[in-house]
């Protein structure tokens, strides 16, 4: 029926339009030379009349033929457009994010520029993780894979990286707060460029065992001291005590041998009772070595814990700043330097395990002093 009235108005249009091309063109001059100008602009336009007629019968024709316009236009797009891979879609989109994570870090760099906020920096690591989880990824991104992705990256390296941007100048005035954030940005970048680099078949992810567990010990009190065993016995805080991080081997059936334990930075520095002596360097106390505890080759036993020593902590009773208070580190030393210093307040502890055949540890400890003879003299915890 719709090609019968198709036809049929084609048809008609073109006769018509043949009919008043013959007949009226005498007519058509006649009134052009002596109506208005309105009659003129009807009667001239009137014998195109039929001709679109017969143009809105031939499209008619075409659409009841080929579709609409609509399908014209996707017909056309397919033979001249060449949609990518949905996959590589997703994967274009987290390296966009990538470059955004990298552009929120890098506004550390100029001293000038407006640093990101922790909720930035949150929402663009939410954000990140949002597409990492897509379903496209299921035979790329493993559950262990994401279960690293999600893992705080080194903090050595991170902290390196500050450590850079600070010989440079450019976190002269940044806040300890902003430093924190710079230095977890740039640590979720790093570890979405270790993801796209798996995805992309350069830097497989591959499953690291992990063979230790470092914790953090309350302060271990010194009951050589007469005074500290009676404190002990009482229920009293400790005044004089040791530091002490435990080791432990996860692996549940294979001991790890060649187990090391260093200390690899303390910030900011523990400063010399002697003015003229050096605060504690980090490139020295990596140095010292733990044999006491864990001497050299040790091999941890399966489910086995070692606890290490790290330092003597000694607040006097008539103590009235935390330069009264002493530390004597244990281990032995490099010769030439010495083991005892004095806190500055808060202090950040980094320590790393080593061992054959499992992944390298390292943990971060904060140690706080007090002169408060109702607390202990230090805490140390484990962020």
């Amino acid at each position: 029926m719709r090609k019968i009235f198709a036809w049929t108005l084609t048809g008609g249009a073109a006769l018509l339009w043949l009919i008043n091309q013959i007949g009226n063109v005498q007519t058509v001059k006649e009134l052009w030379a002596d109506q208005g100008k309105i009659v003129k602009s009807i009667l001239s336009i009137s014998q195109f009349w039929p001709l679109g007629a017969f143009l809105v019968g031939v499209f008619a024709l075409a659409c009841i033929h080929h579709g609409t316009p609509k399908l014209w236009i996707d017909k056309y797009r397919a033979k001249t457009h060449r949609e990518p891979q949905p996959i590589f879609v997703a994967i274009d989109q987290l390296r966009a994010l990538l470059y955004k994570g990298q552009a929120l870090a890098n506004r550390f760099e100029i001293p000038d520029a407006p640093k990101p906020t922790f909720g930035e920096c949150v929402a663009w690591d939410e954000e990140t993780t949002a597409y990492a989880r897509q379903q496209i990824f299921a035979d790329i991104i493993r559950p262990n894979d994401m279960a690293r992705f999600r893992e705080k990256w080194d903090e050595t390296a991170c902290r390196k990286a500050e450590a850079k941007l600070d010989e440079y100048g450019c976190l002269e005035y940044v806040s300890d707060v902003a430093r924190a954030v710079y230095r977890y940005q740039w640590g979720r970048a790093k570890r979405l460029e270790e993801l796209l680099a798996k995805i992309d078949g350069k830097s497989p992810i591959v499953e690291e065992r992990l063979g230790f567990r470092i914790e953090a010990l309350p302060p271990i009190p010194d009951l050589n001291n007469l005074t500290q065993n009676a404190w002990y016995k009482s229920g009293k805080p400790v005044f004089t005590g040791d530091a002490v991080v435990s080791v432990t081997n996860l692996l549940p059936s294979q001991g790890i041998d060649l187990v090391n334990f260093r200390l690899l930075s303390i910030t900011p520095p523990m400063v010399s009772p002697q003015s003229y002596k050096a605060p504690t360097q980090d490139a020295v106390i990596k140095r010292i070595e733990f044999d006491d505890d864990i001497p050299a080759n040790t091999t941890l036993a399966p489910g086995k814990t070692l606890d290490v020593r790290l330092f003597k902590t000694t607040r006097p009773p008539a103590a009235q700043r935390l330069s009264d208070i002493t530390i004597a580190f244990y281990g032995k030393w490099p010769p030439g330097y010495l083991r005892g210093f004095r806190p500055t307040g808060r202090h950040l502890l980094v320590v790393e395990v080593t061992g054959n055949g499992v992944a390298r540890a390292e943990a971060l400890f904060e140690l706080i002093f007090s002169i408060d003879q109702a607390e202990p003299v230090f805490t140390l915890t484990k962020n």
